[in-house]
């Protein structure tokens, strides 16, 4: 589903505010936390949110695929088989994505179009 830039900032504001309110609840919580303590939080905080982020920005683009796409063996146009999730390793770390998925009818390959 392609979201538009207002549901884009609604889903992105509301995971903002869950991990905030988290990150808040812990500092009340924890009246003396070291400095260690501290840099976990934040950097779990920080690496929860940038895969989040990664993961919505990534599907929201895959979900605007092009209406034809060619299989990259023999260059036929492939079948849109709809979305499939795909496990991706990235910078932020290990990303869950669900990605526009394509099958060519001559080579009887399925295959994710390249981005």
């Amino acid at each position: 589903m392609v979201r538009s830039r207002g549901q884009m900032e609604e889903v992105l504001a509301g995971m903002m505010r869950e991990k905030t309110e988290e990150l808040l609840d812990w500092c009340e919580a924890t009246p003396k936390p070291t400095l260690e303590q501290i840099e976990e939080r934040v950097l779990s905080w920080r690496e929860v949110l940038g895969k989040a982020t990664t993961e919505l920005i990534v599907e929201n683009q895959e979900a605007r695929a092009p209406a034809a796409v060619r299989c990259p063996r023999c260059g036929q146009e492939a079948e849109h088989k709809g979305l499939r999730v795909v496990n991706i390793e990235s910078r932020v770390g290990a990303l869950r994505i669900e990605r526009v998925y394509y099958h060519c009818p001559r080579c009887q390959a399925g295959f994710f179009p390249p981005r």
